[in-house]
């Protein structure tokens, strides 16, 4: 099974401006009505400049487009003129380029004294373009322009010449309106060109200019040159005060307005996505958005931002994540990007998996104190935003491991990294590949569910694929809960009889796990024994099928519901195990074969089937090779994780020292290891120094054991004797 692709194309929202009422969702058509109103009624014919103050993406363009809309309903009155100023390199080309554009909308044949209009403004330009333009880089002939100039003005005196422009503008009666968006996007030098531009051509008859801009952007260019310095805000909006007549605030939009037009733009990215999800799903998102989020969500633009990566993010990552983490953990890198790149960067912090050397409360401090940092830059209430949101996505008290994992939350170390990748790692499996191999089972057969179960498992990936099955446990049933059971027990071979971690299960474990909870679902078939018996006979190795055994008749009798078989049934799967260890151990030894997994078919041996024949196996494997007696020992040494998170054999303990005792003559053992180590073995005293001592395993085993043995030959001596008996329990460990 391949597995899915996504090729789909992703349509991004526009961010582009509405033009007309039918698309004005926040009530600014008729406040855009009004202002055009006032223009198209104006009885004076002087100039007048208009200022539409907001910031960015607060719908200055939309307002704009509204007036103009209005506006272009009176052609006989209004000549409507937009004014784009990017792209222009310096002063000299934005005045030429100004006049040019200006003449180039009017009525250039008409004449005034024998000259035409356009011509009047061309020679205007001329006389009013810089002369101290000589900047490297810009590609002027500042001598050429110096001797134009001084000719221009001997033939045409610009007051003069105004006053041409002025009767031919006023004899026209109609008003021309200028249009100039998007100011505060140009760099500092250009914002005082455009203002030295208006306030050169704001003296003509019936030009209106309408101005947007973010005013506080704007002041602060402009008070790099009018101010005594950077942080005398006043002085660049004293100075937009002397150039805007009419300064109007773009109408603020209404809360609920802006969280309805939020959630618009969200459900339909959702909608075009193909996501499904539920009311529940989305209710902690919606409640930190209504409660919490809303003061970042301030314009349509940010909405629409928002909106874009969400469809992104869904697009690539539909299935493989949770939904409403997905929109929490986007919203922090739109809203509070600074913060989103801390978590990104620090993923052991947020998620408190630092290891052994810092504790819990330690993490959470320097998580505390990263997010502190990335907010500083922000408002109180929108640090309280942010951090709410943590909270949520991060919670101190997190769930348990596998509830983490089974809602695909952020905060669980396997899903964390999908998060910020947009990708599936690769050494997971993604959730998308399950979903349609669950989905595929009811038309395979067993061997072509163990067939795909071996293209899913590699080494890099094997407990994250079973803990991704566990979640459909319940959802697989009848006889397709059968054939799972039955193919997971035949790959064996694919899983690791240990774990990275002492807190993980091992991956047989896990699998062995699976298959009882599997086998509940079926309990009613008429397979259900046979399959149970299957698993039990033929599972490879035959460690593994004692895992399953023990997870198959492990029932809870006080919940018969959970209870998979009767006593009967039991007693025979029992033996059919039983048979089979004991026929392995008819030609191979356990121990050796086995390692570590063989103490657990050593002990199901002694407890339901002959104790003494186990004995006489067992000592006649000493019997073949002494030295078999060490490797033996060392299948029941303690196995621990040590400060650093290492994995490592602890040594025998003295409870376990005891339970070998059942197995072997003691006597026999210690004089075996005395043959291999002499002296060394009479001396061994306190069992637990040699935990920490650098020798050779086996050397360490067999001295253990012979401390403990010796220990107990003294503690039978003075069992008499309190005090004596009182020293020797120093070497019980």
């Amino acid at each position: 099974m391949e597995e899915e692709s996504t090729n789909k194309t992703i349509n991004y929202q526009s961010d582009s401006p509405i033009h007309n009422p039918d698309q004005d969702l926040f009530g600014r058509w008729p406040y855009a009505k009004r202002i055009a109103e006032t223009i198209i009624n104006r009885t004076d014919p002087s100039s007048i400049v208009i200022g539409i103050y907001g910031p960015w993406g607060d719908g200055k363009s939309s307002m704009i487009n509204l007036i103009n809309h209005e506006l272009k309903l009176y052609p006989d009155k209004i000549i409507p003129i937009f004014f784009n100023p990017w792209r222009i390199k310096d002063e000299t080309q934005l005045i030429m380029s100004f006049f040019a554009h200006l003449s180039s909308n009017l009525d250039k044949k008409k004449k005034i004294n024998g000259e035409r209009i356009g011509q009047l403004l061309d020679k205007y330009a001329e006389i009013c373009i810089p002369v101290d333009v000589g900047v490297p880089g810009v590609g002027i002939n500042v001598g050429k322009i110096v001797k134009n100039f001084g000719k221009l003005i001997s033939n045409n005196n610009p007051d003069k010449l105004k006053d041409k422009i002025n009767r031919a503008l006023k004899k026209s009666k109609k008003r021309i309106v200028i249009f100039m968006d998007d100011i505060d996007r140009l760099d500092k030098a250009e914002i005082h060109a455009i203002f030295k531009l208006v306030k050169l051509t704001a003296g003509f008859n019936n030009i209106c200019y309408i101005l947007a801009f973010d005013d506080q952007m704007v002041a602060t260019a402009l008070t790099e040159r009018y101010g005594k310095d950077s942080s005398d805000i006043d002085a660049g909006y004293s100075f937009l005060e002397k150039i805007i007549q009419i300064p109007i605030r773009s109408p603020q939009i209404p809360r609920l307005a802006l969280l309805e037009f939020f959630e618009l733009e969200l459900l339909k990215v959702l909608s075009d996505s193909e996501i499904s999800f539920t009311k529940q799903m989305l209710q902690p998102f919606w409640r930190i958005v209504l409660n919490d989020l809303y003061v970042s969500i301030t314009t349509p633009r940010i909405c629409k931002r928002y909106s874009n990566v969400i469809r992104f993010a869904t697009t690539v990552l539909k299935g493989e994540i949770n939904l409403g983490d997905l929109l929490l953990i986007e919203a922090i890198r739109i809203f509070y990007p600074q913060l989103y790149d801390a978590i990104k960067n620090n993923q052991n912090l947020f998620l408190g998996t630092g290891g052994f050397l810092e504790s819990k409360e330690v993490l959470q401090k320097r998580a505390q104190d990263t997010t502190k940092e990335a907010l500083e830059p922000y408002t109180d209430s929108e640090k309280a935003s942010a951090k709410s949101i943590i909270s949520y996505l991060f919670p101190k008290t997190a769930a348990f491991r596998e509830e983490l994992h089974k809602e695909k939350r952020i905060a669980s170390g396997d899903y964390f990294q999908r998060y910020f990748s947009y990708s599936v790692p690769k050494d997971d499996v993604s959730d998308n590949r399950i979903d349609n191999f669950i989905t595929s089972i009811s038309k395979l057969e067993v061997e072509d569910i163990v067939k795909e179960l071996h293209s899913i498992i590699d080494k890099k990936n094997v407990n994250k694929v079973l803990f991704k099955l566990m979640p459909y446990k319940d959802k697989v049933r009848n006889n397709n809960s059968l054939k799972l059971s039955k193919a997971l027990s035949e790959i064996g071979d694919l899983l690791p009889t240990s774990s990275e971690s002492t807190f993980v299960r091992s991956p047989q474990y896990l699998a062995s796990s699976l298959i009882h909870d599997l086998l509940l679902n079926a309990k009613t078939e008429y397979a259900f024994y046979s399959t149970i018996m299957d698993i039990i006979e033929k599972s490879e190795p035959v460690t593994y099928s004692l895992k399953c055994f023990y997870e198959i008749t492990n029932d809870d009798k006080s919940k018969p519901d959970k209870s998979l078989l009767s006593d009967i049934q039991i007693k025979e799967l029992n033996a059919l195990l039983l048979s089979r260890i004991i026929d392995i151990a008819s030609s191979k030894i356990l121990y050796a074969e086995y390692g570590k997994e063989a103490e657990g078919l050593i002990w199901h041996w002694y407890r339901w089937g002959d104790k003494e024949k186990l004995k006489d196996y067992l000592q006649s494997t000493f019997k073949k090779d002494k030295n078999n007696i060490l490797s033996f020992l060392s299948v029941f040494v303690t196995i621990g994780e040590d400060i650093h998170g290492i994995i490592s054999e602890k040594g025998l303990r003295r409870e376990t020292f005891d339970q070998i005792l059942k197995l072997v003559n003691p006597q026999y053992v210690y004089t075996q290891l005395k043959s291999i180590y002499g002296d060394k073995i009479d001396n061994a005293k306190k069992a637990w120094q040699y935990e920490v001592n650098d020798i050779d395993h086996k050397e360490k085993v067999a001295s253990q054991f012979a401390a403990f043995y010796n220990a107990m030959l003294k503690e039978k001596e003075s069992i008499t004797n309190p005090d004596e008996n009182k020293n020797n329990k120093e070497n019980v460990k």
